[in-house]
Parts: C-alpha cells; structure tokens; sequence
C-alpha cells in the first residue's frame, strides 16, 4: 500500500522540469525570507484601540445599567389606605405564570372570598 504523499511524488508533472539548482535557489530564497520577515508594527495600535474600544462599551454599559434609587420626600405623608378596601398585587415569573396576591385589612381566619 502506498501512501498519499509517495503517490504525488510519483505522478508530479513538474518533477523532470525544474533543475535541482533551481529548486535549491528558490527554497534558499523562501526561507531567507521567511527568516527576515517580523511582525508587523501596525499590529498592536489596532488590539490596543480594539481592547480600548471594549473596555469603554463594558463601562458605559454598566453605568447605563446603574438606576438611582427614589428616595420618598420625607415631608409628604405616606398615602393611606383604606381598611375596608381589598387591593391585588399582581407580576408574572419568567416562565409565563402569573401570581395575583389579594390583600385585605379585615381579614380573619376563616374569611371566604364570596
């Protein structure tokens, strides 16, 4: 069984062509210059502003997330509530369900809703 690169090697078109100097001359090239090529300078003002860029969004993210909290004035009463009256607090979960709680002043153990 041959393997992969032992076929290529045998069916290269190219293999009879090119000169063995030639192809001493282009690997010697290749690789000098592989040898001298360096990163490029231009590389790290762009991950600085990218980096910058991002550390601004997470702040300002933050801060637009930061809600200052009401303080209720300390001269108005706070409103009364009636002690008869029934009143209902209702919210709904993330999972759709709703909650309603009904709250009543007068109520006594045994009280029914009619």
């Amino acid at each position: 069984m041959k393997y992969w690169q032992q076929v290529l090697r045998e069916n290269d078109p190219g293999r009879e062509r090119m000169d063995a100097e030639i192809a001493a001359r282009m690997r010697e090239q290749v690789v000098r210059t592989g040898r001298g090529a360096t990163r490029s300078a231009a590389v790290w003002p762009i991950r600085f502003a990218l980096a910058a860029f991002a550390c601004l969004v997470v702040m300002i993210s933050l801060l637009a997330t930061q809600r200052p909290v009401a303080v209720p004035d300390q001269d108005q009463p706070a409103p009364s509530v009636a002690g008869t009256e029934r009143r209902q607090i209702q919210f709904a979960t993330p999972g759709g369900t709703r909650i309603i709680w009904e709250i009543n002043p007068d109520f006594t153990m045994g009280d029914t809703i009619p």
